[in-house]
């Protein structure tokens, strides 16, 4: 499936150019990532509830064609040394301590969007291939959308807020969780 889409990606680069003389966007970003996810486990009558905050930095770029103010493409963004975080709390009659561990995080999916004259783009993404990687190796697989604004009011810089629901693949006690990514990015159009 992930050749399929980028067989059609790389035909739309390369088709779509000499018969709509759109622009190539090029959009670098640098950002932090607030994500949040909660569950709760119950074995044997007792049950706990679990609160995690996945935060750090995330940098990446999209790749496209902008046209009349709609853009479209390919993203790919990835974070290093990420820390997930696990709140203490309590199980039945006995506390449970917090912990701490890092991981890395890479995303990669297609972006369709929109220019408006009023300084400001809206984008969407869907993320086909994500994952997380925890120090200890295990790898968690998850798809993702991501809904974006920005404004582009200052001179060659966007600061963008985007908001993600990653829904995982894998047979993890999570299904979905949120992410809030606060960017600034440098859209360019050659």
């Amino acid at each position: 499936m992930k050749k399929i889409i980028l067989a059609l990606f790389f035909v739309f680069v390369t088709v779509l150019p000499q018969v709509s003389k759109a622009s190539f966007l090029i959009d670098p970003y640098i950002g932090y990532k607030l994500g949040w996810d909660n569950r709760t486990l119950s074995q044997g009558g007792v049950s706990a509830d679990l609160d995690f905050t996945r935060n750090g930095v995330m940098y990446g770029a999209r790749a496209g064609y902008q046209f009349l103010g709609f853009m479209a493409g390919l993203e790919y963004g990835m974070g290093s040394g990420l820390t997930g975080e696990l709140a203490a709390g309590s199980v039945g009659n006995f506390n449970v301590p917090g912990s701490k561990s890092d991981y890395d995080a890479s995303y990669m999916g297609l972006f369709v969007g929109y220019e408006l004259p009023i300084m400001l783009r809206a984008w969407a993404t869907y993320y086909f291939d994500a994952n997380w990687e925890a120090e200890d190796g295990t790898k968690t697989e998850l798809t993702a959308i991501s809904l974006g604004v920005g404004f582009t009011g200052l001179p060659f810089v966007s600061l963008n807020a985007e908001y993600r629901m990653n829904t995982f693949n894998d047979n993890s006690d999570f299904e979905t969780n949120g992410e809030v990514f606060l960017s600034a990015s440098l859209p360019l159009n050659l």
